[in-house]
């Protein structure tokens, strides 16, 4: 039997990893490390690359799984 990965309870290894670089972009902006344009560029990067990966993965899955036409059932 197939258990849940650790990190599935809490969104996902995706969704824990974008969620850490938000946090430390915020933390870089507290700081003064890094400005506000620079901020607003790197969660725009953060969230599209996670937007992206999530429609990724389930292209992938759905064209793996063999689903067209003539799998379709009604």
């Amino acid at each position: 039997m197939n258990e849940p990965h650790i990190f599935s309870r809490y969104g996902g290894t995706r969704f824990l990893l974008a969620l850490g670089c938000c946090v430390v972009n915020t933390l870089l902006l507290i700081f003064g490390y890094i400005n506000e344009g620079t901020y607003q560029l790197l969660i725009l990067g953060t969230v599209g690359a996670y937007i992206t990966g999530h429609t990724v993965q389930n292209a992938t899955s759905f064209f793996a799984r063999g689903s067209n036409e003539s799998n379709k059932q009604y």
